[in-house]
């Protein structure tokens, strides 16, 4: 069974229970050993068995919009899939290889874009760019927070049109 992590699945522990402790169900938790972006301002590396609910702040969950964390994630999924089937190691290895290849192909073609685009700001619906912009130096300005639960306020909505005249905001 293999989920994102990062508190992206709330519903994760009814499931579970819901399955029951079965010996035979593998968890895989794809979040184990990415940088996590903590909504309170800190980064924090997410070790292998930590608890999921951190107790010090919100986590960022969208974890595989970041291109450098996608190969962490795969990582992941690649040594389990391993340590169920290790007769097929080779198998999974060259799929993971080819995967990250492409990834990192992905990340430099980004990369040279981005590093020509001089206005770093975009607006959203969400904030769920955290880790795009942080592997490009972008700016996100949301409609919604990081959940996007709940509809913006006319306020909150009129300081946005505000914030994307002042900054010459051109991408939404």
């Amino acid at each position: 069974f293999v989920y994102n992590g990062a508190g992206m699945e709330s519903w994760l522990d009814q499931v579970l229970q819901t399955v029951g402790n079965k010996k035979d169900l593998i968890k895989i938790d794809s979040s184990n050993g990415v940088n996590l972006i903590n909504t309170e301002g800190e980064e924090h590396h997410h070790e292998e068995g930590e608890e999921e609910d951190h107790n010090h702040g919100e986590f960022d969950p969208h974890i595989w919009l970041s291109l450098i964390e996608a190969k962490q994630q795969s990582l992941n999924i690649k040594e389990a899939l391993i340590g169920i089937d290790e007769e097929n190691k080779d198998y999974y290895e060259e799929n993971y290889n080819t995967f990250t290849g492409k990834l990192d192909d992905l990340y430099g073609e980004y990369k040279e874009k981005f590093d020509t685009v001089s206005n770093r700001y975009f607006i959203t619906g969400h904030e769920a760019f955290g880790y795009l912009c942080r592997d490009f130096n972008l700016t996100q300005k949301a409609i919604a927070g990081l959940r996007a639960e709940g509809e913006p306020t006319p306020q909150a909505l009129k300081e946005l049109i505000e914030l994307a005249e002042e900054n010459d905001i051109k991408v939404v």
